[in-house]
């Protein structure tokens, strides 16, 4: 089983519209009892609100939240659940941040793009593993590689 460590912040969550991406219920209740759940995000304002506003907590068996996200702050969320990187996938939208951090590591990343137009990445960015265009790219993506 493979655990699937997702950012909050326009990765799920939609700062603009205020409210999850469409599909993201579903996606989470599709994975969950599959793998296991981990929120690694940026710590703005009430995370810890915003989760319980959302509703989201009864997915995740834990959730971290970091001013800034290093190779070194992942590193404990691995070791609190005894889980190994390549026993784990992670999922944002910011190549420099998140998935730059875990594949630093060596853990597999997926771009969510939610439709942005691909762009040329410099060569010294992270290369993401993946890359998931939609919410419903992302789920199905998501159940293959678990």
């Amino acid at each position: 089983m493979r655990a699937v460590i997702f950012d909050l912040n326009r990765t799920l969550y939609d700062p603009i519209g205020d409210e999850l991406y469409p599909g993201v219920r579903q996606m989470l209740e599709d994975l969950r009892g599959k793998t296991r759940l981990f929120i690694y995000s940026k710590r703005t304002g009430d995370r810890s609100g915003l989760m319980k506003r959302l509703q989201l907590g009864e997915h995740f068996e834990a959730c971290y939240f970091h001013e800034h996200k290093t190779p070194e702050n992942l590193s404990v969320l691995l070791t609190d659940h005894a889980l190994t990187p390549q026993s784990c996938i992670v999922v944002g939208d910011l190549v420099d941040s998140e998935l730059r951090a875990a594949g630093e590591l060596g853990i597999e990343t997926v771009w969510a793009r939610h439709g942005i137009e691909p762009i040329e990445l410099p060569p010294e960015t992270h290369m993401p593993t993946y890359s998931a265009d939609t919410m419903a790219d992302l789920h199905k993506l998501l159940l293959v590689l678990i």
